[in-house]
Order: structure tokens, then C-alpha cells, then sequence
């Protein structure tokens, strides 16, 4: 029987990293198909969280629900940006028989094109990729972004003309 047959045990804590690199590097080539190929059609939710804090009161600041509309923000989002780079470290595996959570960590810089070139945003955060493994492998159920520092501007995400504060609860990193 192969491992991937639905009733086959999943494999071990390997796959579900080579599933969060795929997922990343997708996001960062904008590939969206390829971003679609890493999710689980029962997708739910993708919550992003400003701080720990806003995390462990379980007040995530943006909620994409289900599959299409959380492609949809994240691409809507980073194709204005002129270029992402996400590099995803401290990954652990938490597997219990058909389900796993990956916690790990992610440095996320995205920069600014057009009127916006020469401004940047970088984010340190935690990531929980919530997965079920089936007849296709390891893919994506839900995702918990949880932001833990910020350095650069958060305007790069907003309209022209239109400025985005920080709320004053969020630890920054000044600098330029």
C-alpha cells in the first residue's frame, strides 16, 4: 500500500516541511496554482494575528474564510508589492495519526514597486500551518499567522495617499 492511499499511515515529519517550503515559495513567485496545489479543497480559515498578545486572546485583525478567499487577499496583496521573501526556520512537527500542526518561524520582507519603491515592511512571526494528510499527501486545512515584530512601514499594504499606524500594543523595530 502506498503511503499515500487515504488509509495508509502518514509518513513522518518531513513531508509536512517540505510542504510549508512549497507553500512560501509559491507565495514569493506569486504561483498560485502552485499555492493552490498546497491546500486541503476543505480549507477553513487563515487567521493573522498582529501580536502574541492579540493571539493568545484569540483576536485575530484579518480572517480569510475558506480557500478562494484567502487566495484571493494573499493575492490581491502581494502582487502589488514589487517583491516577498519569506525564509521559514525553527520548524517542528506535531503529528497525531491524520493531522499535524507545523509551528515555525518566518522572517517576511516584502517590498515596495512604483509610487512605493524604496519603502519595505518586514515582519518576524510564528507560523501554524494546521494540515490533514489524505490520498494527495500533507495539505493545508488552516493557517495561524501570528506577527511578532515589524520593522519598516506598514503603509506599503495601504492605497496611495492613505497612512497605516502601527497600534502603539505592537513591538517595532525602528529603522530604515
Amino acid at each position: 500500500m502506498s503511503v499515500l492511499d487515504r488509509d495508509a499511515p502518514p509518513p513522518g515529519h518531513l513531508p509536512l516541511h517540505e510542504l510549508t517550503a512549497r507553500y512560501y515559495s509559491a507565495t514569493d513567485l506569486c504561483d498560485w496554482d502552485a499555492v493552490r496545489a498546497c491546500f486541503s479543497p476543505d480549507f477553513r480559515v487563515l487567521r493573522i494575528y498582529p501580536s502574541v498578545k492579540a493571539y493568545r486572546a484569540g483576536e485575530p485583525q484579518g480572517v480569510s474564510t475558506g480557500l478562494e478567499e484567502a487566495l484571493y487577499n494573499s493575492r490581491h496583496t502581494l502582487e502589488a508589492l514589487g517583491q516577498t521573501h519569506h525564509t521559514v526556520g525553527n520548524c517542528a512537527a506535531e503529528i497525531d495519526g491524520q493531522t499535524g500542526v507545523l509551528n515555525h518561524h518566518v522572517r517576511a520582507y516584502h517590498l515596495g514597486t512604483g509610487s512605493k519603491a524604496g519603502m519595505f515592511q518586514e515582519t518576524l512571526a510564528i507560523g501554524k500551518l494546521h494540515c490533514r494528510h489524505g490520498a494527495s499527501g500533507w495539505l493545508i486545512e488552516e493557517i495561524d499567522y501570528i506577527a511578532c515584530l515589524y520593522r519598516g512601514t506598514m503603509d506599503l499594504f495601504m492605497p496611495d495617499g492613505v497612512s497605516a499606524p502601527l497600534p502603539e500594543s505592537l513591538p517595532m523595530l525602528r529603522g530604515g
